[in-house]
């Protein structure tokens, strides 16, 4: 089919015009958000007079967080709930190799956070889609309380300490006012106490570092 003028004018006309749209930039000023997440917990390795490993699988994440947007700048305060279930405990020593070692476990450890943080959006204005990255420390309590099956053992232990964490995201504008994101965190704390409890073997005070890898999904509203 032979094209006409007009068709040619209305092509280029609807060209230009997506060549100059300028999208909207999430508006400055206070925003608020919600998440949730995945997590994968490292293997907690517990070493002493009995080295023990205790494997979590079943982690999730939710949380909030507060804060004020200036040019490519947030800054923000936010609070955090993660809930690693126990999955099974692995003991070394010749008292348990009849049962090679490893055995189911119940409980969980949990994790309460309040964290400071800093992101910087690589914002241009030419697409809804603004990568950023950003970081953060604060204050944790982790609360572990796991009972293996089968075997009278018991890893436990409440302790407060200092929380940390690296992000790298991308979030889609949707308009001024809301964004949703997708982003990485790895979050850390310092050490944190756990007993080990035992008919095998005497209670040990061991002080291991809490960690895990994050996988979020934010809604974000911008109050301006």
């Amino acid at each position: 089919m032979r094209r006409t003028p007009i068709v040619y004018l209305l092509t280029l006309a609807l060209g230009l015009s997506l060549a100059n749209t300028v999208f909207a930039a999430a508006t400055e000023g206070f925003f608020v958000d919600l998440k949730g997440a995945l997590a994968y917990t490292p293997k907690l390795k517990l070493s002493g007079p009995v080295p023990q490993n205790l494997t979590y699988d079943g982690e999730y994440v939710v949380g909030t967080q507060f804060g004020y947007k200036g040019g490519p700048m947030r800054y923000s305060v936010e609070f955090l709930y993660q809930d690693s279930s126990a999955d099974r405990v692995t003991v070394s020593g010749s008292a348990i190799e009849s049962d090679n070692g490893e055995f189911s476990a119940g409980g969980r450890t949990r994790v309460y956070s309040a964290l400071i943080n800093v992101f910087y959006d690589f914002d241009n204005h030419e697409y809804p889609v603004v990568p950023y990255i950003g970081g953060g420390f604060g204050y944790a309590n982790v609360d572990t309380g796991v009972d293996t099956v089968n075997y009278i053992n018991t890893i436990e232990g409440n302790s407060d300490t200092f929380s940390y964490q690296g992000i790298v995201g991308v979030s889609y504008v949707f308009t001024e006012n809301f964004t949703a994101a997708i982003e990485y965190r790895y979050f850390g704390t310092g050490r944190v106490t756990h007993n080990t409890v035992s008919s095998l073997f005497v209670t040990t005070d061991l002080k291991k570092r809490f960690q895990n890898h994050i996988v979020a999904f934010v809604l974000s509203y911008y109050a301006g």
